[in-house]
């Protein structure tokens, strides 16, 4: 999709990763609980134990295995104060269910509050486009269209008063253009070379002078 303002960002979605995501989780839990919980009660003749239910629950639940030690934490704190029975074993996984698909949300809703939606400039871009293209060429003997993108980026937030100056090492591409780009955006194009041999120079100059 070229315009980002067609794009339809809703953060109480469901829907995406996040909600296949969840509902995979719940279909693992929940196809899989009334299994555990058969082989829980059966277990109980033989005498249930800490390890025992913990093999029963990944003997029936599917987990990544860089996810199962967090599991198993998650059932030591839940029996440090309880006694190991089959109602526990049982209330054990319901407790993590909740506690997983109340934690998944509530770091979705963190991520949402740190994203930070900005208005399109789709339209600003495209005239930026314009304008390179038409004077300097957005092409491989000129501007390469790779090197145009980034260059783009920087010009938007040039416009925006995000920066004012870019410093880069492309010469052949970028920096034999630095007049033309200057005239045409308030933005200044700096070689990388230059900008670090001058300040090179102004901390030599300082240091002779002390």
């Amino acid at each position: 999709m070229s315009d980002p303002d067609q794009l339809q960002v809703d953060p109480d979605d469901t829907d995406g990763v996040f909600g296949t995501v969840l509902e995979d989780f719940q279909e693992n839990v929940e196809d899989n609980i009334p299994m555990y919980n058969r082989e829980i009660d059966l277990q109980r003749y033989d005498g249930l134990s800490f390890e025992s239910i913990l093999e029963i629950f990944f003997d029936n639940i599917e987990v990544r295995s860089q996810a199962k030690p967090h599991f198993v934490r998650h059932f030591q704190n839940y029996f440090s104060s309880r006694e190991i029975t089959p109602r526990n074993a049982k209330r054990c996984v319901e407790d993590l269910r909740d506690r997983v698909l109340h934690d998944a949300k509530e770091r979705k809703d963190a991520l949402m509050d740190a994203v930070h939606v900005m208005s399109s400039t789709y339209d600003d871009q495209e005239r930026a486009r314009g304008l390179v293209k038409e004077h300097i060429g957005i092409q491989e003997s000129r501007i390469p269209p790779v090197d145009s993108q980034w260059l783009l980026d920087a010009i938007g937030l040039a416009e925006r008063d995000v920066l004012h100056r870019v410093v880069t090492g492309d010469k052949k591409d970028i920096v034999r253009y630095q007049q033309q780009l200057t005239s045409l955006f308030d933005v200044t194009i700096l070689y990388i070379l230059d900008e670090f041999h001058t300040r090179s120079q102004v901390g030599q100059d300082s240091h002779e002078i002390f």
